[in-house]
């Protein structure tokens, strides 16, 4: 088994008594916190893989009564010091890529903060400017595949819905 970090964003706040609720329901790996304004979970969980630690964690925290998860978020996002130390260049340079290159030439633009003092990029996002040829991220696409299966959950209306969606899933 392998140890997996994710950060699970929730509907509301957390308060203490549903904090013990999700404690209670298995969740004694996460901790309550805050991301981007939302409440969240930050799990770090032991799970044959990625998709079970998150699967398993989300039926955690959503057998919590009126807690759901809106999306996953993963633990890549870096500002330009930690995109610096990763790659061994300095501060400035990192900043000249982000001047330069940001946005139409190809350095990726910040996932969060793109208006603040101190954006964060994914670092995947980064990898792959700096190597368009590298392997891909697991990590990132199966954080999407989670993240996409919870969107089309919540915009699920009625049973034909499900249903033709399982279908969809089952064609493949």
């Amino acid at each position: 088994m392998n140890n997996y970090t994710f950060i699970l964003i929730l509907n509301r706040p957390v308060d203490e008594a549903t904090s013990d609720l999700l404690f209670e329901a298995g969740l004694d790996d996460a901790a309550v916190t805050g991301f981007d304004g939302c409440a969240a979970l930050e799990v770090d969980r032991e799970a044959p893989s990625l998709l079970d630690a998150i699967a398993s964690a989300v039926r955690e925290a959503e057998s919590v009564n009126g807690v759901e998860v809106v999306r996953v978020e993963g633990e890549e996002l870096v500002s330009q010091a930690d995109i610096a130390e990763r790659t061994g260049r300095s501060r400035q340079a990192v900043n000249h890529w982000v001047k330069r290159d940001g946005g139409s030439r190809g350095f990726p633009i910040p996932a969060y903060g793109a208006s603040t003092r101190s954006p964060l990029w994914r670092w995947a996002d980064v990898q792959a400017w700096l190597n368009p040829d590298g392997p891909a991220d697991d990590r990132d696409r199966i954080i999407a595949l989670a993240n996409a299966t919870l969107l089309a959950r919540h915009n699920l209306h009625d049973d034909d819905e499900r249903r033709l969606v399982g279908d969809l899933l089952a064609a493949s």
